[in-house]
């Protein structure tokens, strides 16, 4: 399997009335190798910049997002990142859910994706306090600010390296006998809506050198 591990930012906790900020993805590979990142920060559409509240810990400001693409406008380059890949999340009905929301929105209802989600694998690795910072730093995985996306989806992708480390000595080939991800002979990749790409999104190799860079992992 490859997978992408998402993170993402938004108005508020409730997908049907807020709206996403700020989007990030990273991809993995089976062997827990991460590949390359995509990040773009997302004009809402659903209440008016002068209108919306960011929290603190997003480190935005309305004046960020004047400019910024809309989810329409990334929506292409986000599809083509993801596509044909096993979705990750802390909290994955959480993030997953203003995805599915925001696509929707926009008319083209995403099909049913596979995904992982990592807080629920914690019970099966720990630790008792499941947030994502703890539960990277219960394996040795070095954190400290999460609260950009692409800190936080790095963080998790790392994290999700060392599951795939440990259900491995377990003796399981595959997250699915956990039950945690939905049956993949279900997906089919073609029926993904068939979204230009715009390059509204920064896509690029994550280097070893840009994962030192950040925050989430020094």
């Amino acid at each position: 399997h490859r997978y992408t591990v998402i993170n993402l930012n938004s108005t508020g906790i409730f997908k049907h009335r807020d709206s996403i900020v700020e989007l990030a993805a990273v991809h993995v590979d089976s062997k827990g190798q991460i590949g390359g990142i995509f990040s773009s920060l997302v004009r809402p559409v659903k209440v008016p910049l002068d209108q919306i509240f960011l929290s603190q810990s997003t480190g935005l400001c309305a004046a960020q997002l004047e400019h910024a693409p809309t989810s329409e406008q990334t929506a292409g380059d986000f599809l083509k990142f993801v596509k044909g890949t096993i979705l990750v999340a802390h909290s994955a009905q959480m993030e997953l859910g203003f995805v599915y929301e925001e696509f929707a929105r926009l008319g083209h209802p995403l099909p049913v994706l596979p995904a992982i989600c990592t807080l629920k694998l914690s019970y099966t690795f720990g630790p008792s306090d499941r947030r994502l910072t703890f539960c990277c730093r219960h394996l040795g995985i070095k954190v400290s600010h999460l609260d950009a996306p692409h800190q936080a989806a790095i963080a998790n992708a790392l994290l999700l390296g060392k599951y795939i480390e440990l259900a491995k000595l377990e003796g399981y080939s595959d997250f699915d006998e956990f039950g945690f991800a939905v049956d993949t002979s279900v997906y089919d990749s073609d029926s993904m809506p068939d979204w230009p790409a715009r390059g509204a999104g920064v896509s690029r190799p994550l280097s070893e050198n840009r994962m030192h860079s950040v925050n989430s992992y020094h």
